[in-house]
């Protein structure tokens, strides 16, 4: 699949708290190939994922997926337990 970044996704990667976590889009990538956890949000019509960064912090990235395209919308650091469904 390809993979595509929207304007907004293409400048987090410059943004202090990105920078903090040293994501690039390889990080990204290998997160969308093999997530820890996947769902979807069918009000917004968008796909996430999590993938753990480190043992406080995960990455969770938003995206679509239309004709094999996979359209990064955003991307960001969260805590561990704020996203995951207990």
């Amino acid at each position: 699949m390809k993979i595509v970044y929207t304007k907004h996704a293409l400048g987090k990667l410059t943004h202090p708290d990105i920078k903090r976590f040293n994501l690039k889009k390889k990080d990204i990538k290998d997160a969308l190939e093999s997530p820890d956890h996947h769902g979807v949000e069918v009000v917004r019509e968008v796909e996430f994922i999590l993938k753990s960064l480190d043992s406080q912090h995960n990455l969770r990235v938003i995206y679509n997926v239309k004709s094999s395209i996979i359209t990064v919308i955003t991307f960001y650091p969260t805590e561990k337990g704020r996203y995951e469904k207990k």
